[in-house]
């Protein structure tokens, strides 16, 4: 059950992933944003709550967060790291920018579990992307 809710909540969030890196990490956040704030029962996300909440050693929820976290990870990367074989990006920044995006992530899911809105989660995505605009 929790490996069919995983691919429920990548899909539209993946989805977002566009071959303009700038435009691709923007939706990808701005996707995200709209996720974590959506009304009830959709409001932020089980897995990463889980995470957050549940224990290292939870049979269940470990191995799962653990996939969850590395699809996500490594669809960042590889949009990042195309981008550095185009020669649009540095490839020592591809590590780092991953880094920034992910955390930016699940940072705004925490927020979301507070009660941010969507505003606010939105409001510094463009300090997020702004090294990729320099790139780019």
């Amino acid at each position: 059950m929790l490996a069919a809710y995983r691919e429920h909540r990548l899909g539209p969030v993946l989805a977002c992933l566009d071959d303009d890196p700038v435009v691709a990490f923007d939706g990808l956040l701005d996707c995200a944003a709209l996720l974590y704030t959506a009304v009830a029962p959709a409001r932020v996300c089980l897995i990463l709550t889980g995470l957050v909440n549940g224990r290292p050693v939870d049979a269940e929820v470990s191995p799962l967060g653990a996939a969850y976290q590395q699809r996500i990870s490594d669809a960042i990367a590889g949009q990042l790291a195309r981008e550095a074989v185009n020669e649009h990006l540095s490839p020592t920044l591809v590590p780092a920018l991953t880094e920034l995006i992910l955390t930016t992530l699940y940072g705004m899911a925490l927020r979301a579990q507070s009660g941010a809105h969507y505003e606010a989660l939105v409001f510094g995505i463009d300090a997020v992307i702004e090294p990729l605009k320099a790139e780019v």
